[in-house]
């Protein structure tokens, strides 16, 4: 054997090797690759449309943010209006229950002078009459009488 021969055998078996690996084993290799490279593809188009859903939520969010602040101050200012309006109402029917209560008063109080009037005539007429009893007992003269009537009469 002579190391010439041995080499070109060596060289065929290494050619034969190259042959078969470039025939069988690369292409899976290339074709596991390509599906690699593709799914990476993939994988940042998605993450890229992952990217721009994510701003697009984010502004979603502010824009529905910005509603709901709005509708929230417009809430508030009515009801602040409803408490306004509220307030008045019941300051109105605090005034009316005033008045009422004012003119009950003032009636009782009118009733209530009529009836002492009432009496404080029943007691000057029952004094009238005990001072012409008086008078009448005593059998004075008429201008003692006169004067007893109007000393009496200013007394009251």
């Amino acid at each position: 054997m002579n190391i010439n021969f041995t080499l070109f055998i060596e060289m065929l078996i290494f050619m034969a090797f190259v042959l078969l690996t470039m025939r069988y084993i690369i292409p899976p290799i290339e074709q596991a690759l390509e599906e690699r490279r593709k799914a990476v593809a993939q994988g940042l188009e998605d993450a890229a449309e992952a990217q721009k859903q994510l701003h697009q939520a984010k502004e979603d969010a502010e824009t529905i943010l910005k509603k709901a602040k709005t509708e929230a101050r417009k809430f508030m200012e009515e009801t602040k209006v409803r408490g306004n309006n509220f307030m008045n109402d019941v300051k109105e029917q605090a005034e009316h229950e005033r008045q009422r209560m004012l003119k009950a008063a003032h009636e009782e109080i009118q009733q209530q002078v009529i009836s002492v009037k009432e009496e404080l005539n029943q007691h000057v007429s029952l004094l009238i009459v005990q001072g012409a009893e008086a008078l009448i007992k005593k059998k004075m003269s008429i201008k003692q009488n006169e004067k007893i009537i109007d000393e009496y009469l200013t007394e009251i």
